[in-house]
């Protein structure tokens, strides 16, 4: 994992180089360098891959929700795996993701099975301020408390749009959801305390988080809420890698294993 989060931080800072020079205006260049950015993905970061060739039925039969879509990695790869009727609701809060993101979704073809939403989710329906890094383009954060007394240069903060994944079931009428993945920096037991409702509607969906203990911190929130708010709802959590899918017997077990990286991801099943 520490070779990961290493290539990570190499990738970022080439892409930020690559960004201030002005090139990735160009179309041709822009999507080149996203391909090769999936392409690193699939080969060296991402697990859910090991989840889709193994464990595809866990995305079927339902609706999919990428909660924090950034420009769309993770969404068009379920699209590979999801039900031929079912579609993938995409949220990014960034505008600049956003973009990419729906530039990937008509690029590869997939505007009838993924629709993004330009609105950060949370514990609450209206809006919140939100911090744009311009040094980490996967690092943006929604603005709390706790986060405002780091010294968040204000420059870079903005008022999005925020909804539940309550709101947004009801809103839309969802009748199945298959699978929810959750990655917003941080923002995770927010989101949760959303989707009270949802989770008790549809007890069958698995729900995967990004577990970054010092992110939670970073926005006031104890990493072990988190983990209790599954394990007290009879939710089985196990940790996601690019080679398996291990139930982890103890919060301990978690905590040993996220020191490593700083994050990993976990799925949630009952």
């Amino acid at each position: 994992m520490t070779h990961g989060k290493n290539s990570v931080a190499v990738l970022t800072r080439t892409y930020n180089l690559v960004r201030s020079t002005g090139i990735l205006q160009f179309s041709w260049f822009r999507r080149a360098f996203i391909s090769l950015y999936f392409l690193y993905k699939r080969l060296y970061e991402d697990p859910y891959w090991y989840l889709i060739k193994h464990r595809p039925e866990l995305f079927r039969n339902g609706d999919i929700l990428d909660i924090g879509a950034n420009i769309g990695y993770t969404a068009c790869l379920f699209a590979k795996v999801a039900s031929p009727s079912a579609r993938i609701y995409a949220f990014e809060p960034d505008q600049e993701s956003y973009n990419t993101l729906i530039e990937e979704i008509g690029r590869r073809h997939l505007s009838r099975i993924v629709e993004p939403f330009p609105v950060a989710v949370g514990s609450t329906v209206g809006s919140v301020e939100f911090w744009h890094n311009k040094e980490h383009s996967a690092d943006h954060r929604v603005v709390t408390a706790k986060f405002k007394e780091s010294g968040v240069p204000s420059e870079n903060v903005e008022c999005v749009a925020a909804i539940t994944v309550d709101e947004f079931v009801r809103v839309h009428g969802l009748q199945r959801i298959a699978f929810v993945k959750i990655d917003v920096q941080g923002y995770e037991l927010a989101v949760c305390e959303g989707m009270r409702q949802t989770l008790e509607q549809f007890p069958k969906a698995p729900v995967s988080i990004e577990y970054s203990p010092d992110s939670l911190r970073d926005l006031g929130q104890e990493p072990s809420e988190l983990l209790h708010f599954f394990r007290s709802r009879k939710y089985r959590v196990y940790v996601l890698t690019r080679s398996s899918l291990e139930l982890a017997s103890d919060d301990q077990m978690i905590e040993r294993l996220s020191k490593s990286s700083g994050y990993i991801d976990l799925v949630c099943v009952k």
